[in-house]
């Protein structure tokens, strides 16, 4: 993927995994049970700046938790790429959790495919897509926080190639 950064040479096949993961507009409670299910599992949380504590508390207590700066350049980014990289073959169960959709932001397919590339096994779990605008009655958000809900109808063919979506 253009831009994308080249990790291939940083791993093979290890027993860690990498569940990259959106928290939608941010209510704990519209997470999938999947998505609890990982967080609970999860030795290590790399997870957006800004990102509603609330969900961060359904998370094993004993799960390390480091921040992603969002203003962060590429060189935080594949500093980010080989901590997880590295944690994954030590073993690590590993959740990336995103302000936005994975399915459709750059950062987060560039992420899933160096990973994989470095043989790293990556599951994208979907959440619960959140009707907004005029006719999401009852729903209220900062827009400027929101992120496109997950639409796994709009995944293409090379898109559902790329990624294990786990609902």
């Amino acid at each position: 993927m253009k831009g994308c950064l080249d990790l291939a040479s940083l791993g093979s096949r290890f027993a860690g995994r990498v569940a990259q993961m959106g928290a939608g507009h941010g209510d704990p409670e519209l997470l999938t049970l999947k998505a609890v299910r990982m967080l609970q599992a999860a030795d290590v949380i790399f997870f957006d700046d800004g990102l509603s504590k609330d969900i961060l508390e359904l998370a094993r207590r004993e799960a390390e938790r480091l921040t992603v700066s969002l203003s962060g350049a590429g060189a935080q980014r594949k500093t980010v790429l080989e901590s997880m990289i590295g944690l994954a073959e030590a073993g690590k169960q590993i959740v990336r959790l995103r302000l936005e959709d994975p399915l459709h932001s750059d950062s987060a397919q560039c992420e899933i495919t160096a990973l994989r590339q470095a043989g790293i096994n990556v599951q994208l779990v979907a959440g619960v897509a959140v009707p907004q605008g005029k006719g999401s009655k009852g729903l209220t958000a900062d827009p400027g926080k929101l992120a496109p809900t997950c639409q796994t109808a709009r995944m293409g063919a090379a898109t559902s190639r790329l990624f294990d979506v786990v609902v």
